[in-house]
């Protein structure tokens, strides 16, 4: 059986939908004025593995062409 539709739901359910743009905006806004798409781990652990790996290929690179 579905409940009635109240004000109050329609209330409740606009708001969560609004908090929740909201919160996708200010992360849209954090990477744009950081430059940086991963700012946490968190954000994108596949991400963040890539990240290392391009890293840790770039500072053997920077030692072996050093090295030569």
């Amino acid at each position: 059986m579905i409940g009635r539709v109240t004000q109050r739901s329609i209330a409740t359910h606009t708001l969560m939908g609004l908090q929740g743009n909201l919160s996708r905006m200010a992360g849209i806004q954090q990477q744009r004025s950081s430059g940086k798409q991963i700012s946490r781990p968190s954000d994108s652990p596949t991400g963040t593995v890539a990240a290392m790996q391009m890293r840790g290929e770039i500072r053997d690179r920077a030692r072996t062409s050093s090295v030569c």
